[in-house]
């Protein structure tokens, strides 16, 4: 390695260092006293005047918890492209169109989402002959994820039951009594150190700033027959995702659950493969499920939250600057995303009744909800859940309503 060289990497190593520690707001004094190196030597690597040892920056990494191949990396390096996973029609689909756009904006163009269809990656999958989980079959989106696939996924936070099972909870309905309750869980020490933590261990960060990308306004099912309570259910085929403690709800109602990516739910009904959609109500008009299915259940309850998750790898190849606009990004779609779901329902409810004759139906919640407390008795013991999980949920919930 000739001078120059050696005095640019210095440099740019030196840079690199300092932009972490201002974006981690840490002192020299801190950060020397974590590495376990001395001030001034620390100094003289943020000022790019210290000879390279690969041991002491292994240290400074270790605090930021990066690989020290980061400090290396040229700005031409950096991805420029991040694959992200489309939508079906509707406002979740113009909220990662958004999302893309502010991404992109914010970045200043050094970061572009491109919108990847789920049967490419099954391509892609089969192809390479070795992309299978540990069942030996095509992985789930989110394992697409977890083995770059993928780069960015955004989704409800029960897609990722497969690698913490306490997010399972998500699924189901009544959990939280309020939007309230749930963000204080979110927000919480328990979600953090105990489904978040461990999510990121297994290679899947989670970007949301905040949790303010909210999925529907209430839970409705969409079938072919008006379903008033859970004995209407019994025997019916019902639409799940891949999440054990959603299948177990349905099957303790007596329903079938049958298991249909969301992108061929459409078909699925017209062919009478499943009789009844569990949803919420922006999905239904863009998707035109009530020229097939016209009778709309409604059950309650309160939004899913979506979560934007990054394959970590990924994620750790960006500067600290790059990694905020990710974050900031997502902030500005989430309110978008979250005003269009309000400002679509009344609309698209007069479209399914004017052009489908759809019919909704207000219905006893009471009846729906009495079931989730055997299913969750079930779920804890089948260890799907954790008792301290729905202990925490408990906890937060009789402090809300203390006077």
């Amino acid at each position: 390695m000739n001078n120059n060289n050696e005095s640019q990497i210095q440099e740019q190593v030196g840079l690199k260092i300092r932009e972490l520690r201002k974006s981690a707001r840490i002192s020299t004094v801190d950060l020397s006293g974590e590495a376990g190196i001395s001030q001034g030597q620390l100094s003289k690597i943020e000022n790019g005047k210290a000879t390279i040892s690969i041991k002491v920056l292994s240290l400074l990494c270790e605090v930021f918890n990066r690989p020290i191949s980061y400090l290396f990396q040229k700005e031409e390096e950096i991805p420029q492209v991040l694959g992200t996973l489309v939508s079906e029609p509707g406002p979740e689909k113009q909220g990662i169109q958004r999302f893309a756009s502010e991404v992109n904006r914010i970045s200043k163009n050094r970061i572009s989402l491109i919108p990847l269809w789920t049967s490419q990656l099954g391509q892609a999958a089969n192809h390479s002959g070795a992309v299978t989980n540990h069942s030996g079959v095509l992985p789930n989106q989110v394992e697409y994820l977890q083995q770059g696939l993928i780069d960015l996924f955004i989704d409800d936070l029960s897609m990722f039951n497969s690698f913490v099972t306490d997010f399972n909870i998500f699924a189901l309905p009544y959990v939280f009594s309020d939007i309230d309750h749930l963000m204080r869980f979110l927000n919480g020490d328990y979600f953090n150190e105990r489904l978040r933590q461990p999510l990121l261990n297994a290679g899947i960060r989670l970007i949301n700033p905040s949790w303010n990308w909210l999925r529907g306004i209430e839970r409705v099912l969409v079938s072919k027959e008006p379903i008033f309570s859970p004995d209407d259910i019994k025997g019916k085929n019902v639409r799940v995702h891949d999440c054990p403690a959603l299948i177990k709800y349905w099957e303790d109602m007596g329903a079938n659950p049958v298991f249909v990516p969301w992108a061929e739910v459409k078909q699925a009904l017209e062919q009478g493969i499943i009789d009844v959609i569990p949803s919420y109500t922006p999905n239904l008009f863009p998707l035109k499920f009530c020229d097939t299915a016209k009778y709309i259940t409604r059950i309650g309850g309160i939004p899913s939250v979506l979560g934007i998750a990054m394959n970590e790898v990924k994620y750790q190849l960006f500067s600290p600057t790059l990694q905020s606009a990710l974050g900031t990004a997502s902030q500005k779609a989430g309110n978008y995303f979250s005003t269009l779901v309000q400002e679509t329902v009344q609309p698209d409810e007069a479209s399914n009744i004017e052009h489908f004759q759809a019919n909704y139906l207000k219905v006893n919640v009471k009846p729906w909800k009495a079931k989730l407390e055997k299913t969750i008795e079930a779920l804890i013991k089948e260890k799907v859940i954790s008792k301290d999980l729905w202990r925490e949920v408990k906890r937060l919930d009789a402090e809300s309503s203390e006077p």
